[in-house]
């Protein structure tokens, strides 16, 4: 009983970080963003769109059927370029 009991402490605690992902107040809504991707020259169609690490993470295939992806900032609506680790 005491290990069920540890078990879903540890799964509420793992599941709260990930409810309290969310853009900030006053972001762009993510289907905002999603539209203006798809309205890209080359895109045809997107795959996955979500907001996580503070950005909008946004995937789609090309009219070539490769595979993409941008970040977005969502405040500005701006892609954002990743940052270079060394």
């Amino acid at each position: 009983m005491r290990s069920l009991l540890f078990a879903g402490l540890f799964l509420t605690a793992v599941a709260v970080p990930a409810a309290d992902d969310r853009p900030p107040e006053g972001a762009r809504p993510l289907s905002k963003m999603v539209a203006k991707v798809e309205n890209e020259k080359n895109v045809a169609y997107v795959t996955e769109a979500k907001y996580d690490d503070g950005v909008y993470k946004i995937r789609f295939v090309t009219k070539d059927g490769k595979v993409g992806k941008v970040n977005i900032d969502p405040m500005t609506g701006a892609p954002k370029k990743k940052d270079k680790k060394n």
